[in-house]
């Protein structure tokens, strides 16, 4: 059977540094029915002397030369004359495996996808240091359904270099690109939900140049034009009718990336230029698109849970500011309880863990509920922290006892009990507590923005060589059903439809390089991810 032709499609602008170790890539790549279309963009430099130079070297190259119009119009010119049913974008200062094409045809013709994308190679230009780049814990190998492609366009990378196209699915859908900066940007979403499907290949076929003096990734000013990327795909999906059908991703696809913009600038440029320059025109930009939601630095959390819950929400893309209420090392028992005016101490030299005992003896989050004007936009639960025992005080009030307890001295409170975690008493406290945060709950907030993560301790931690099991395994075991029996009770209990995320149940453990220490309560990264993943998506949807 003959091999279907492959059009490398190659824009070239003063890259005489660089593009014989590009060329030299392609030539020789184990997949031979390839045309090589280059295109000089105008360069000042000796781009155009090596071009000519590589076809009279190889009869695949068709080279062409025209006045600079920018990396979006080249590769444009590159796609009108490309004649191979599959099409791929290769940067002129990188360059690929030498089995590149070979992979992506093999994937294309395995699952008749238009879209076949790859893992890539970081590489330093000043050190050669390279860091193999990966989506693979995200994305599936067969992007087909809506919420994959949510997914996808949320985490997988937007650069149209590393993916193989069917031609007629670009030429078909008239993906073409904009003459402007951040072109990948302007046309990755057509791509993700225009697709039959997308295939990934979990293996780095490109090597991407970083840190090069003169490229337009390291022109942090060029930053501020994403808002024209984001109006070009907007327009297009107007234009096909097909807003409504995305509009809870497109959504946060555009925030997202004017977000990052917004603060990579304001570190890098300063913030006066950015307000001056890149404010106005974001404003512009959701007055025009999205006039009936708030943006997504305007959303206010609430959270009754752990650390790990803390992280999932900030890597959503919130900032700390927009988390209100928080107290970890806190239980539902002492935080839903009143207590009574009195003088006491809290000693120790860490303020953090100060505050959040004072809070949990205080009872924060019932006051809180009980405001009804929280303005809270959503709550975030998970039972973690119910795995501390509590101590009954002589003034009838509860306070947790967790580390944090134990790390400071409070003088004016007398434990008088301590109920043990999952004992009998225990849960008939809980459950009556459970009962009065439900009701503060549906008084303030909307059922849908009620969350819960399904959270579970792990029970194995990575010393670097195996995983092994914590010496106290079977506790945190008897203490993960104790927080599935408090999951059901809660759900059945508030009866109402509220979002619901399980923890994926395998391959969960401590790694032994995490930022927060090696303890039961945190996750693997990849875990996390795909938290994230989950929770990001859905919750663009209300």
């Amino acid at each position: 059977m003959t091999e279907k032709m492959v059009s490398i499609i190659i824009p070239a602008y003063n890259v005489g540094k660089y593009l014989d170790e590009c060329l030299e890539s392609v030539v020789n790549q184990t997949y031979k029915n390839i045309e090589i279309i280059l295109i000089n963009d105008g360069s000042t430099d000796n781009t155009d002397i090596l071009c000519l130079e590589w076809v009279k070297k190889d009869s695949r190259i068709t080279y062409f030369s025209k006045q600079n119009e920018g990396l979006g119009a080249t590769r444009n010119k590159g796609l009108d004359h490309a004649k191979g049913k599959y099409v791929f974008f290769l940067d002129s200062d990188d360059w690929l495996a030498l089995d590149a094409i070979e992979k992506l045809v093999k994937i294309a013709k395995k699952t008749d996808a238009d879209v076949v994308a790859a893992n890539y190679f970081e590489v330093d230009d000043k050190t050669r240091l390279s860091e193999e780049i990966s989506r693979s814990k995200l994305i599936k190998e067969l992007i087909e359904t809506d919420l994959d492609r949510s997914i996808y366009l949320q985490y997988g990378a937007v650069m149209v270099w590393t993916k193989l196209y069917s031609i007629d699915f670009l030429i078909g859908n008239s993906l073409y690109m904009p003459n402007i900066f951040h072109e990948d940007n302007a046309i990755f979403p057509m791509v993700v939900f225009l697709a039959n499907k997308i295939a990934y290949c979990d293996k780095a076929i490109y090597y991407y140049r970083i840190n090069r003096i003169g490229s337009i990734v390291s022109n942090y000013k060029s930053r501020i034009f994403l808002i024209d990327a984001c109006e070009y795909f907007m327009d297009y999906f107007i234009k096909h009718n097909l807003v409504e059908k995305y509009y809870a991703s497109l959504k946060r696809y555009s925030e997202t990336r004017i977000y990052f913009a917004y603060n990579l600038c304001s570190e890098k440029i300063g913030v006066g230029y950015v307000e001056r320059n890149f404010g106005p025109r974001a404003e512009k930009f959701y007055n025009k698109y999205f006039t009936d939601t708030k943006r997504l630095w305007e959303y206010r959390f609430g959270l009754l849970g752990s650390f790990s819950s803390r992280w999932i929400i900030h890597q959503i893309g919130m900032k700390e500011t927009q988390l209100i209420y928080h107290t970890p090392f806190s239980s539902i028992i002492a935080q839903m309880s009143n207590y009574v005016e009195g003088y006491i101490s809290i000693e120790t030299d860490n303020p953090f863990r100060k505050d959040v005992v004072w809070k949990d003896y205080r009872g924060d989050l019932l006051y809180l509920l009980k405001e009804r004007n929280s303005k809270l936009d959503f709550f975030v639960i998970d039972f973690l922290e119910e795995r501390y025992d509590i101590g009954k005080l002589e003034d009838g009030n509860y306070i947790t006892l967790s580390e944090a307890y134990y790390d400071t001295g409070i003088n004016g409170i007398k434990v008088i009990e301590t109920i043990k975690a999952g004992s009998y008493d225990h849960m008939v406290l809980w459950m009556q507590k459970c009962n009065e945060l439900i009701s503060g709950l549906k008084k303030n907030i909307a059922n849908k923005n009620i969350i819960l993560i399904k959270g579970r301790l792990s029970l194995k931690y990575d010393n670097g060589q195996e995983y092994i099991y914590y010496e106290n395994h079977k506790e945190l075991e008897d203490l993960n059903i104790m927080i599935e029996k408090m999951e059901n009770y809660f759900i059945n209990k508030i009866g109402v439809d509220i979002q619901i995320y399980d923890m994926p149940k395998q391959d969960v453990y401590t790694p032994n390089d995490f930022k927060y220490g090696v303890r039961p309560e945190y996750w693997n990264y990849e875990t996390y991810k795909k938290m994230i993943a989950k929770l990001r998506v859905s919750f663009d949807k209300y």
